[in-house]
Order: C-alpha cells, then structure tokens, then sequence
C-alpha cells in the first residue's frame, strides 16, 4: 500500500520533505519526496492489501496505526482519500485529498480499465467543455509532461510509452457521468511503472487550474 500526500493537504507551513523524516525517523515506514517538494509518498511493507483491503486487518492496524496517528497531527482535519487506479501491480496506491475535494466536478482521478497490456492507451479527459485554445493547452501540458517522465523519470522509474499518436476524444454527458473532453493516447508499447503516473497525477493537480484539470482513463487500444 502506497499513501501520497500534497503538501497542501499539510497544516500550516509544514514542508512535505520535513512531513516525509518525521515518518520515517518516528515509524520506520519507507518515505519519498515528489513532485518538486510538493507531495510526499509513504509505505509500510509490512501492512499487506490486495486491491487496497487488507489481508491480515488486525496486524494491518497494528502496523499502519502510529503512522496514521503521526500524519494526522501534520494534515488538514478529515481529507479526503481517493484510490488511484495505477496500471501496474507494484502499489496499490491511495491519494490524500482536501475536504470535500471527491465531490467536485474538477476532481482528478485515475482509472483503469485494463485486461491486457498488448494494446495500450489511455483517455486524458476533462469534464468541462473546452474551448480550441483550452483544448490546446491541455494537449501541450501532457506531451511535455509525458516526455519529462520519458527522460528523467521519478524514482528511479521512466516511462515508456514508444511512440504515441493522439486522436480527440469526447463522450457526451450521461445521467451518472460528466461529458468527457479531451484526447486518446495511442501507444506502441508500455513497461509498467508506478512512480511517473503518481507524478503525472500531481502535475495535473498543482498546476493547473480547477477547471482545467484532467482524469487519466486506462484502457484497451481500439483498433
């Protein structure tokens, strides 16, 4: 199990990088600092889950209680908690939110739908209508950002996507859903990696603006 927390989600001016040594010097759990110094990540290996349940639920608590107890001196009072649909098996991996953020149309997910990884893509969509220049925007946020993760990686992690062809995307507003906006990524390969999605996810959420922010859906390539 992996927890991200932003920094915002820390009270006052606690720094994600002092939050992420006070974990591990006062619990012993694995801590990393992301983002720029803009969100901290932490494990305990010793609380096993499958698919985010836990597989021993006393020796879960036993373990994951202090730590718990010491994050929640450092963060805002009752977040919000969203699992993040990673499309690898390393993690299963839980995001830290602001109160009442799961409930806002502008809220960032990540899911995946996959079966197999032979065919990969994957949907970047907002749930606002955007306009060309929007549209446009977006589409340069993700290939710099993509690229980025391609290059330098993020825990010794680099993502690796092959080539990649973009095509628009929209599906129209349901009763249970948002309209969807945005672009299907075709990609030629994928290696599974965890550490440059969580990335990715952080990039989305800091930089910009509510409305604008996208969800990243994981799928099988149409052919």
């Amino acid at each position: 199990m992996l927890w991200v927390v932003p920094a915002d989600i820390l009270k006052g001016n606690a720094s994600a990088e002092r939050a992420a040594s006070l974990l591990s010097e006062g619990c012993g759990c694995n801590t990393w600092v992301l983002n720029q110094g803009n969100a901290l990540a932490l494990s305990c290996p010793d609380a096993l889950v499958q698919r985010g349940v836990a597989l021993d639920y006393p020796s879960y608590l036993e373990q994951t209680r202090p730590i718990f107890d010491l994050l929640h001196q450092m963060t805002v009072t009752r977040p919000d908690a969203l699992d993040l649909e990673i499309p690898d098996t390393r993690y299963w991996v839980s995001v830290l939110l602001q109160p009442g953020e799961l409930d806002q149309r502008w809220c960032s997910y990540i899911k995946s739908r996959l079966v197999s990884r032979e065919q990969f893509s994957f949907r970047a969509v907002s749930s606002y209508s955007q306009k060309p220049e929007v549209a446009a925007g977006m589409k340069h946020f993700l290939i710099h950002s993509l690229d980025e993760l391609c290059r330098n990686g993020v825990v010794g992690e680099h993502l690796d996507l092959g080539s990649t062809r973009f095509s628009e995307f929209y599906e129209p507003e349901t009763t249970k859903s948002y309209p969807k906006h945005g672009f299907e990524v075709s990609c030629s390969r994928y290696v599974p990696v965890t550490w440059p999605w969580i990335e990715l996810y952080l990039e989305i959420r800091q930089k910009l603006p509510k409305q604008r922010r996208f969800s990243l859906h994981f799928l099988e390539a149409v052919s």
